[in-house]
C-alpha cells in the first residue's frame, strides 16, 4: 500500500466490497480456519486500529477540552472576574481545543500503529494485505 493510509482504508473499501458483493466472503467461511485467519486479519486489524484510533483521540481530546474549562474556572476565580453567563466562552475555547486535537490525534494515531504491527500486513507504506510479512516481501 505505496498510498498511505488514506490508500490503506481505500483499499480496504474496496476489498471488502469485492468479498462481500460476488459472493467470497460466505464461500470463505467454508475453508479451514488458517486461510481464513490469514484473508482477513489485514481487514480486522485495520478495522481495529481505526477505532482505537477514534477511542483514543476522543478521549485526550476530551480530557484537554475539560481542562481548558477547568483551567478558565481557576483563572477567572484567581483574577476575581465572573464567568459570562455559564462559562459560554470557556465552553468554546473547549470545544475548540477539541476540534483542533480530535483531527491531528486521529491522523497521526494510524501512524502510531505502523510501528506496531509486527507482520506488517495491517500497515500503511509498505505493508497492506500481502505486502510484507514474515518472508519479508514489503517494507
Amino acid at each position: 500500500m505505496r498510498a498511505g493510509i488514506a490508500g490503506t482504508y481505500a483499499a480496504l473499501v474496496k476489498t471488502a466490497w469485492t468479498y462481500i458483493s460476488s459472493g467470497t466472503l460466505r464461500r470463505l467461511t467454508w475453508l479451514r480456519k488458517g486461510p481464513v485467519v490469514a484473508a482477513l486479519y489485514p481487514v480486522v486489524m485495520i478495522i481495529t486500529q481505526m477505532l482505537l484510533s477514534l477511542l483514543g483521540a476522543t478521549i485526550v481530546a476530551g480530557v484537554a477540552a475539560w481542562a481548558t474549562i477547568g483551567a478558565a474556572g481557576s483563572l477567572a476565580s484567581t483574577l476575581g472576574v465572573t464567568l459570562d453567563s455559564g462559562g459560554w466562552t470557556a465552553l468554546l475555547v473547549s470545544a475548540a481545543v477539541f476540534w483542533l486535537l480530535f483531527p491531528l490525534l486521529t491522523i497521526h494515531a494510524p501512524r502510531w500503529f505502523q510501528g506496531w504491527d509486527p507482520m506488517k500486513f495491517a500497515s500503511g507504506p509498505g505493508g497492506g494485505a500481502g505486502g510484507g510479512g514474515a518472508r519479508g516481501g514489503g517494507g
